[in-house]
């Protein structure tokens, strides 16, 4: 870019995938005629083009191996781009002829403030913020905009602001490069400090009204907040990566990603064995939850109860209250309703005795909630309205976002159970509408329990069995097992279903239900129950 008045920029974009692919095989064909890619090959090379970024020359000179590999041995040996990518034709100059000549080239035009900021911000893995670049890196605006000149970096407007990345053949180049420097453990303890700072700033608006922003800036770093855990588990520092797990677990439980959080989570724990009180109880307290999520439900109560003991000797009344809270859902899970029963008025006991501490007090939300889930299981219609409509109000106040859906579907199993379906559709309509943009997997699932019984209840069945096979696939697709309450208030919807169908026309309803966009499904669903059908049953 020459930066003159009147100057107009082309950006030279990456080949799609089609254009991409067509190279290839075109100059595998120059490379070997007989080469005539299969089905298996042909998948190879979508993902060859892909993990070249789309550049063009990566793709000419990938293809020129298929001389002496099949693209499924190409594919394999991608890990490292940079030393597979030579051999282009001779009569090209030599910076064109492997792609490490040219991104050397490209880089000596840098000056040496540019070239420090390039190999620097290759430190993030999946790009960066602005803020995050000069906060770990030190650069600035007008250095990074240098680099977009030179195409070595991208700029891409998200719905979280401007973020930075390098395609990843760039990006292979410069950690090869920022590796031989005396700066590359600097600046992933930079980078580490960088997010879990972030993540602590994050973890209590995650229970706010602006949480659907907040997960979206966390879904847009996750792969820069793997790297800093790997990096503080793998020698980095323990402690640091420990924080950061004992921040993150929520993001993990609201985006489906339970496995995922609680193997950090449990190598969190082995990595600190004297780690603080505060310390140990967030971990405990997040690898009891995601495990709980995960259905295993002796390893949820052995770590709750480490955690109540470490909250005991501390003298804690908040913490006790909450393990009180999950000891009751343990219960629950373990069919011991009475003991389930008993544990959540504790916690409630606990929590209102808080005196002038109003953000303790609020807290109470949660529990009064559990007892309205344990009140509905047992028939107590009156009372699960009883404790949702207190939990509801508090969590209001609270700006609880969550805790207002789960609320707010406990309302309208107690309408379906009334037969009041026009005001169990609003309520349903009120949850989908809140849990929208918060594009939550594990809150999508949760939803579809009200949605199937309720199309059920005005028997259309065939739609039923497509919001029940949406929920299996996102039971899947989250690790998340049977789990007590839904299967207790599905397993008679499920049964009259399949039974009303028949074997093979349910599984059919199943598979479509499970390919179906989730939003699409809820909407449709939704104004099919609006209709004033079938007769109920």
């Amino acid at each position: 870019m020459l930066h003159l008045s009147g100057e107009h920029v082309y950006p030279v974009e990456p080949l799609d995938e089609n254009s991409a692919t067509a190279l290839f095989s075109e100059r595998a064909q120059d490379a070997d005629p007989h080469f005539r890619p299969d089905p298996a090959d042909k998948a190879a090379i979508r993902q060859i083009c892909r993990r070249l970024d789309g550049l063009p020359l990566a793709i000419e000179l990938g293809a020129s191996r298929t001389r002496t590999l099949t693209p499924t041995e190409l594919l394999g040996r991608l890990d490292r781009r940079l030393p597979l990518l030579t051999g282009g034709p001779r009569d090209l100059p030599a910076r064109q002829q492997t792609l490490r000549a040219t991104l050397e080239w490209t880089v000596d035009l840098l000056d040496r403030e540019q070239t420090r900021d390039l190999l620097h911000i290759a430190v993030f893995t999946g790009g960066c913020t602005l803020e995050a670049a000069e906060a770990v890196c030190g650069t600035t605006i007008e250095r990074l905009s240098a680099l977009i000149d030179h195409s070595l970096l991208q700029h891409n407007a998200t719905a979280t602001g401007s973020r930075y990345a390098m395609l990843e053949t760039i990006r292979e180049y410069a950690i090869e490069a920022l590796e031989r420097t005396d700066r590359v453990e600097t600046l992933r303890r930079m980078h580490a400090d960088f997010f879990c700072d972030l993540a602590v700033r994050t973890e209590p608006e995650l229970e706010g009204p602006a949480q659907a922003n907040w997960l979206r800036s966390l879904d847009d770093d996750h792969d820069n907040l793997r790297a800093a855990l790997e990096w503080c588990f793998g020698g980095g520092d323990a402690e640091l990566g420990a924080r950061l797990v004992g921040s993150l677990w929520r993001f993990w439980y609201l985006r489906g990603h339970l496995a995922e959080g609680l193997r950090w989570a449990e190598r969190a724990l082995a990595a600190n064995p004297k780690a603080s009180p505060s310390l140990e109880s967030k971990l405990l307290r997040a690898a009891a939850i995601l495990a709980q999520q995960r259905g295993d439900l002796r390893a949820t109560a052995e770590m709750t109860t480490r955690r109540l003991a470490v909250a005991r000797t501390q003298g804690d009344a908040q913490e006790v209250a909450a393990c009180l809270n999950n000891l009751g859902l343990v219960a629950i899970g373990e069919d011991d309703i009475r003991r389930a029963e008993r544990l959540l008025r504790k916690s409630v006991s606990v929590f209102g005795e808080a005196g002038e501490d109003a953000s303790f007090r609020a807290r109470i939300d949660v529990p009064l909630g559990n007892l309205s889930w344990v009140a509905l299981i047992v028939g107590d219609l009156m009372g699960a309205e009883t404790f949702a409509s207190e939990s509801m109000a508090i969590a209001r106040s609270r700006g609880d976002v969550e805790q207002i859906i789960a609320m707010t579907l406990v309302l309208s199993l107690i309408r379906i159970q009334a037969e009041q379906f026009g005001e169990a559709v609003e309520l349903v309509e009120d949850a989908f509408r809140l849990a929208d943009p918060l594009d939550s997997k594990t809150i999508f699932c949760t939803l579809c329990t009200p949605t199937a019984i309720l199309i059920a209840r005005k028997r259309n069945f065939e739609r039923a069995a497509h919001v029940l096979g949406k929920r299996l696939a996102l039971r899947d697709e989250i690790g998340r097992p049977r789990d007590w309450f839904h299967y207790r208030v599905l397993e008679d919807t499920e049964k009259r279903v399949r039974r009303e169908l028949g074997e093979e026309t349910f599984l059919e309803a199943l598979a479509v239900g499970a390919r179906a966009d989730v939003r699409e499904l809820f909407e449709s669903t939704l104004k099919d129950a609006e209709r004033p059908s079938f007769a109920t049953g």
